[in-house]
């Protein structure tokens, strides 16, 4: 049975995987999503690289705001070590 800090290891490797899933997730969305408009008012490539951006957009500024949460965690995690 893992301790403490196996069960945080584990929240942490997870947190961590299911960022790739996100950006994947939000990058098909806003190619599919731009795809489908551009099939509605007929402005093709135009909407779909404008939803592909806004899904890579989506998808990297999940990634930052999960990086400095970790990162805040981590720096939290040192203060309490140091006292």
């Amino acid at each position: 049975m893992p301790g403490p800090k196996g069960g945080k290891e584990f929240k942490t490797y997870a947190r961590l995987l299911s960022l790739g899933i996100e950006l994947a997730v939000s990058t098909v969305i806003g190619l599919y999503g731009g795809k489908w408009l551009d099939k509605k008012f007929g402005t093709a490539p135009t909407l779909t690289l404008i939803g592909l951006l806004l899904g890579l957009a989506a998808g990297f500024k999940s990634l930052y705001q999960t990086a400095r949460r970790q990162q805040q965690n981590e720096s939290l995690d040192d203060d309490q070590k140091q006292r």
